[in-house]
C-alpha cells in the first residue's frame, strides 16, 4: 500500500494504509487499526462532534443564506418577468408601430393614386394641350418648309430651263461650227485644186502626155492585154484590146548593156515602151 497523510483532531498524521487509518464515528474521530493494526484512538471525540455539529449549523446558516439568495434571485426573476412583460408591451408598441406604418403605407398608396389621378389631370392639362398645339405648329413649319422645298424645286426647274437655253446656245455654236466646217470644206476644195495641180504636174511628167486616167487604163492593158516578145525582130510589143492594134513597142536585149539583140533564149533587158 502507498504511504498517505491525513488530517486528525490532533494534527497531521503520516501513516500507511496497510497499518492504520482514521474514521469519523457518531461520537467523534476514531483512530482504528487497519489490516496491519497499530491505530491510536482519537481523544476529545465529543468536542470534535460538537465542532461537526457547529459546522453543520454553520452549514445550515449558509443554506439559509443560499435560500435567501435564491429568494433574492426569485425576486430578481420576478423582476426579469416584469421586464419581459415590459418588453412584451414594447413589442406590442412595435406591432402598433408596424400597424401605424401599414396605415402610413396605405396613405402612400393613396398618395400614389392621387398622383396617378394628377397624371390623368396633366393629360388634360392646358399646358399639355398647348404643347400639342406647339407640335401642330411644328408640323405647320414642316409643311411650310415643304412649300419652300417646292420653291427650290421651281428654282431648279428654272435652272433647267436656263440649261435648255445653254443647250440652244450650244446648238447655235454648232451652227457656227457648221460654218467652220464649210470653211474646212472650202479648204478641202482648195486642196483638191492643189491635187489637180499635182496631177497636172504628174501628167506633164509623162513623155507621152497620157492623162492620169489613161495611165490607169494603160496599167490594166499591160496586165491583161496581149504581149509579144519576137526573137526574129528582137522587139517587145503590147497590143490593144483587140489584140491586133499595136499600142507600144520596145527593143529587147540579150544583155543588160543593150548591145546584143534578143534572139531567143535569155531575156536580159526591155527598153521603155514607146
Amino acid at each position: 500500500m502507498a504511504t498517505i497523510s491525513r488530517v486528525t483532531p490532533n494534527g497531521w498524521e503520516q501513516g500507511d494504509d496497510a497499518t492504520a487509518s482514521s474514521r469519523v464515528t457518531p461520537t467523534g474521530w476514531r483512530q482504528v487499526n487497519a489490516v496491519g493494526g497499530g491505530a491510536t484512538p482519537v481523544s476529545s471525540d465529543s468536542s470534535a462532534a460538537y465542532s461537526v455539529v457547529g459546522s453543520a449549523q454553520s452549514s445550515t446558516s449558509a443554506a439559509y443564506s443560499v435560500i435567501g439568495s435564491v429568494q433574492a434571485s426569485s425576486s430578481a426573476a420576478y423582476g426579469v418577468l416584469t421586464s419581459a412583460q415590459q418588453d412584451a408591451a414594447a413589442t406590442y408598441s412595435v406591432v402598433g408601430s408596424v400597424a401605424a406604418d401599414r396605415a402610413a403605407s396605405y396613405s402612400v398608396v393613396g398618395s400614389v393614386q392621387s398622383d396617378t389621378s394628377a397624371s390623368y389631370s396633366v393629360l388634360t392639362d392646358s399646358a399639355v394641350i398647348s404643347s400639342s398645339t406647339a407640335s401642330y405648329s411644328v408640323v405647320g413649319t414642316v409643311a411650310s418648309d415643304r412649300a419652300a422645298s417646292y420653291g427650290v424645286s421651281a428654282s431648279v426647274q428654272a435652272d433647267r430651263s436656263a440649261s435648255y437655253s445653254l443647250l440652244a446656245a450650244i446648238q447655235s455654236d454648232s451652227a457656227a461650227s457648221w460654218r467652220i466646217t464649210g470653211v474646212v470644206q472650202s479648204d478641202r476644195a482648195a486642196n483638191y485644186s492643189i491635187t489637180g495641180v499635182v496631177q497636172a504636174d504628174t501628167t506633164a511628167s509623162w513623155q507621152n502626155n497620157v492623162a492620169p486616167s489613161s495611165a490607169t487604163d494603160l496599167i490594166l492593158k499591160i496586165l491583161s492585154n496581149r504581149q509579144e516578145l519576137n526573137a526574129a525582130t528582137g522587139k517587145f510589143t503590147l497590143y490593144d484590146d483587140d489584140s491586133t492594134t499595136i499600142l507600144y513597142q520596145s527593143n529587147a536585149w540579150a544583155d543588160a548593156a543593150g548591145t546584143i539583140p534578143y534572139s531567143g533564149g535569155v531575156l536580159a533587158r526591155i527598153d521603155r515602151l514607146t
